[in-house]
């Protein structure tokens, strides 16, 4: 079950973001858990809040493939044990970096992989040239800046 989930973030063009994700595995033994980000670049932003944790997918083991050809893996780690934590960081935020993040992660036991989802939503406002500039919220949510646990 995830400890920690990304939040829904607004910025101005050209701020750093973090995103921070974490993951506690339901077994008692020790095994195989990898955790993924992605940037759904097809995923136009929605004006509301994204999912923040959706139900677990249970299927045999197998490479995880996304069925969105417009999802791009930003990074994967993998452990061997019970929990996991990991942070994205984006530096400089642009427009183009706008849209649905996803936190995968994939549970591996035995032969049997459990697949969890969670998602935020990052917008990011332009900034103007010259004295007049376009602010907006640093942050719809508080998150610290920690690296992983």
């Amino acid at each position: 079950m995830f400890t920690e989930v990304p939040q829904d973030v607004m910025a101005v063009e050209g701020d750093d973001v973090v995103l921070i994700c974490a993951y506690q595995g339901s077994g008692p033994t020790s095994h195989s858990i990898e955790m993924q980000w992605w940037h759904m670049r097809g995923e136009p932003y929605r004006g509301g809040p994204a999912p923040k944790a959706l139900p677990p997918a249970t299927s045999p083991a197998r490479p995880q493939t996304s069925k969105n050809s417009d999802a791009t893996k930003i990074s994967a780690v993998k452990v061997m044990g019970s929990d996991i934590s990991n942070y994205l960081r984006l530096s400089s935020v642009r427009r183009e970096d706008e849209g649905l993040y996803e936190c995968r992660v994939s549970d591996r036991s035995d032969d049997n992989t459990q697949e969890h989802k969670a998602q935020a939503t990052l917008r990011v406002d332009f900034r103007l040239q010259g004295d007049m500039q376009v602010k907006a919220p640093r942050s719809l949510a508080r998150h610290s800046t920690g690296g992983p646990r």
